[in-house]
């Protein structure tokens, strides 16, 4: 694959995909890691061993390093077919190791000096990597497990409850004074790292999240761009023939009235030459730079005349108007570029609710914040929240082949965005969807027209 392409097949992945392959590169790494730490602990152990620095059998220690590779190998077996497993799989399996390598580092010092072993230090690198890789409650909790196990074992061992194994040449039983400080400043120095670490990897999340957040906005963009260019030589190549060929099934259907099967015939080309004719407009209005024509419209208006054009295409559907009953407010805008974003709306209102479901149309005016606001809200399927963020993204569709083109919510948004307004979508998957439309409200007043 041209590396173009990889670039650009990267920058549409969407930040989930991106932190579930990140999770399973950070495990994978765990992994290796650990086989040098089991090596490291081997051959540290056999040369403790051999200077006579130990007190107990070198066999405990060569056991735990024994268990740790065949608990590691188990788990890169277990991840080692999977593409992109679920990210939350995937830092369990992170959580599950740290806690693992902990009580494993807690018997390795146990039987080799405990407090006075250097490689308690390994505490503070595991607390690290829990801070850079996991989510904060689960690191923290790494950071509290450490501490409870290290600090048990020395505090115990302090008080005879548990063998004391010391390093051959070092004090075998501190004071409690020793022990007290040795354990606040162990505890201490964990909290710290956990801390700092995981308030730098969080910023890093958040810089990657932005990262990805602008390359998928980068994308839209050279999208649209590649519209522009596109459509202004179907504007000229496509619509003229297009309307010729509608005034030939025109004439066509005059000449040979009467036939019922011609009649179905021409009225499936023209069905298809207008949804063609359809899919050029909205090219065009998604593509042209045009200045927006902008005059005082009635909001209630608006809305009723566009809930008039879609219901007439959606008998099946209930679509109820619920406008704001103090007057009909004014709103100062484009009427047909916002017309044509509204039906857009409730068109995929309607689709959502193809099979059952109703849909309703808000409209009010919003005094103290001089915004007018068109809420439609459907009880239909509602919107999967893995797809969500890109319904907004250009020929993004999750309807069927030849129903949609992914250009309604597309052309909507940038209308809006023209208009100084805002749209937002929140749905709940089998509940139904909320589209939100803002604008503001005619020179910043709520003018209102008396009703006639």
């Amino acid at each position: 694959m041209p590396p173009e392409k990889q670039s650009q097949g990267a920058s549409e992945l969407s930040f989930e995909s991106v932190e579930r392959l990140r999770a399973l590169r950070d495990l994978q790494w765990l992994t290796r890691l650990r086989w040098f730490a089991i090596l490291g602990v081997t051959l540290t152990a056999g040369a403790a061993a051999q200077l006579h620095l130990l007190s107990t059998p070198i066999w405990p220690l060569l056991t735990v390093a024994c268990l740790m590779g065949i608990y590691n190998a188990l788990l890169d077996w277990r991840f080692s077919g999977s593409a992109a497993p679920e990210t939350s799989r995937v830092l369990r399996a992170i959580l599950g190791q740290m806690l693992v390598d902990i009580v494993a580092l807690t018997l390795l010092l146990h039987w080799s000096g405990s407090w006075a072993n250097p490689f308690a230090m390994y505490f503070v690198f595991h607390a690290a990597i829990a801070a850079m890789f996991l989510p904060r409650a689960q690191a923290w909790l790494v950071g509290l497990v450490a501490f409870q196990l290290h600090a048990g074992a020395v505090a115990l061992e302090a008080a005879g409850v548990l063998p004391s194994y010391p390093l051959i040449g070092a004090e075998r039983a501190p004071g409690l004074t020793f022990t007290l400080g040795y354990i606040a400043a162990f505890g201490t120095m964990l909290a710290g790292v956990v801390f700092f670490v995981q308030t730098i990897a969080q910023r890093q999340r958040q810089a990657e999240r932005q990262r990805v957040e602008r390359e998928r906005v980068a994308v839209s963009l050279e999208r649209l761009a590649r519209v522009g260019e596109v459509s202004a030589g179907v504007a000229h190549s496509v619509r003229n023939p297009l309307h010729g060929l509608l005034n030939c099934v025109e004439i066509l259907e005059r000449r040979l009235k009467g036939d019922a099967e011609i009649a179905e015939i021409t009225s499936m080309m023209r069905e298809g030459l207008k949804r063609i004719e359809q899919v050029t407009a909205r090219l065009l209005v998604l593509s042209r730079d045009d200045p927006l024509r902008k005059q005082p419209t009635g909001l209630n208006a608006l809305v009723r005349e566009a809930a008039r054009m879609v219901r007439a295409g959606a008998p099946k559907s209930k679509i109820h108007e619920e406008l704001d009953t103090s007057g009909d407010g004014l709103v100062e805008i484009d009427q047909a570029r916002f017309s044509e974003a509204l039906i857009n709306v409730l068109d995929n209102a309607v689709a959502a609710c193809r099979d059952k479901g109703e849909v309703t149309v808000k409209a009010r005016i919003d005094g103290q914040r001089h915004l007018a606001r068109v809420e439609v809200c459907d009880s239909g399927s509602g919107i999967d929240p893995a797809v969500l963020p890109r319904v907004f993204d250009p020929f993004f569709t999750t309807k069927a082949v030849g129903e949609g083109t992914g250009l309604g919510l597309a052309i909507a948004k940038r209308t809006l965005e023209q208009h100084g307004g805002e749209i937002t979508v929140k749905s709940q998957k089998g509940v139904g969807t909320q589209v939100l439309l803002t604008l503001p409200a005619s020179n910043g007043q709520t003018a209102r027209l008396e009703n006639s």
